[in-house]
């Protein structure tokens, strides 16, 4: 088909350069051949004219003739316009065939524009593109900007709760410390007076057995145990008399005084059992408010690991916000001068229509359009 298109171009060029050639008349007079002049005549030569100047030619036709040589022709199309458009349209048109030429030169100069127009839409396309490119870049780069900060801002407050389980942690610590401690010096004081009950128990089980009939010595390994007795002064002082004395030889105030001694520490027994169960109680509560803070603090040591592992967890998470914030950051940067050239490659297409349709287009329009002695002179010039 573009062979036969080709064929179609070529016989209409060659038929309006027939048109255009215009017939030349016989010479009514033609010059007398050598052979009919006498002999010994000399033949006389006429003075040559002066050669006139070419005349400038037409800067329009020039515009045309850059058009034509823009088109994408094959090259015998492309030199058969070349060679045919100043005549067909320097003179005014003669006939169909003229006609014919100057449409097929408009629809070859159409093609040229038509070409530039399709390479600005598709640079025009290009910029939307690479428009929207560097605007996706540039809300990605954004986005993770935004995810970075929001990352330190996480980071910075898992570093402060992470200060404050661990004093929190510190502070059970030391309180769980503080109940062991009280825990052992109630346990000690338990243990103290539970000893101290059983020496008063053993005494005044001691002075029960030997009252009747016991010794001197026996008596006197009880004085000890009367200091806090709560044993009257008086009686105390006369108590070392009395348990010296042999069971026969007492009178009835050494009796007094041993059974009054007796007394006090039965008395003494009693309080010394009274404060054991208190300090049994006191034993007891301390050793569950020991349990109870060293689960708080097993709690808090607890709270405080994991405080710290989510600390490591955001702190991994903000390097690799921060670390995608920088590439999105360097994606944007490099999209941006792709954007400027595709936009400097659309501004020069769209200038190299404009000059086209403003140049050669309007050389093109103004002959087709010229007035018949205007295309005279044209032709003339060129």
């Amino acid at each position: 088909q573009a062979q036969q298109a080709q064929k179609v171009v070529l016989r209409a060029v060659l038929l309006s350069l027939r048109s255009l050639a215009r017939p030349t008349l016989p010479l009514l007079f033609p010059p007398p051949h050598a052979s009919t002049m006498p002999k010994g005549a000399r033949r006389s030569v006429a003075p040559a004219p002066p050669v006139a100047k070419k005349p400038r030619g037409d800067p329009n036709l020039v515009g045309v003739r850059e058009a034509i040589e823009r088109a994408d022709l094959p090259d015998n199309c492309r030199q058969m316009f070349l060679a045919c458009f100043a005549k067909a349209l320097g003179t005014p048109a003669v006939g169909a065939a003229q006609s014919a030429v100057v449409d097929m030169i408009g629809k070859v100069i159409g093609g040229v524009e038509g070409g530039l127009r399709a390479a600005l839409d598709a640079q025009v396309t290009a910029v939307q593109s690479a428009e929207g490119a560097h605007g996706e870049a540039q809300s990605r780069a954004e986005a993770a900007a935004a995810a970075a900060a929001a990352a330190s801002e996480a980071s910075k407050a898992a570093t402060v709760t992470l200060a404050e389980t661990t004093k929190a942690m510190g502070d059970v610590r030391a309180r769980a410390e503080e109940a062991r401690a009280a825990q052992r010096k109630l346990d000690a004081d338990l243990v103290k007076l539970t000893e101290k009950k059983a020496e008063k128990t053993a005494a005044v089980e001691a002075l029960s057995a030997d009252a009747g009939d016991g010794t001197a010595a026996q008596y006197e390994a009880l004085l000890p145990h009367m200091e806090d007795a709560g044993m009257d002064e008086s009686l105390r002082c006369a108590l070392p008399a009395a348990c010296k004395k042999v069971v026969s030889e007492r009178t009835s105030f050494d009796i007094m005084v041993l059974e009054s001694a007796g007394q006090c520490l039965k008395d003494k027994v009693a309080s010394l059992a009274s404060l054991i169960a208190e300090a049994t109680q006191a034993a007891e509560q301390g050793a569950a408010a020991a349990k109870e803070a060293e689960g708080q603090h097993s709690a808090a040591t607890e709270a405080q690991r994991a405080q710290a592992a989510r600390l490591v967890e955001v702190q991994a998470a903000q390097k690799e916000a921060e670390a995608a914030a920088a590439t999105a950051a360097c994606e944007a940067t490099a999209a941006a001068p792709q954007l400027e050239a595709a936009i400097k490659s659309r501004d020069e297409r769209a200038a190299e229509l404009e000059n086209f349709v403003a140049y050669n287009v309007g050389c093109f329009e103004l002959l087709r359009d010229a007035k018949p002695e205007t295309a005279v002179s044209a032709a003339a010039g060129a």
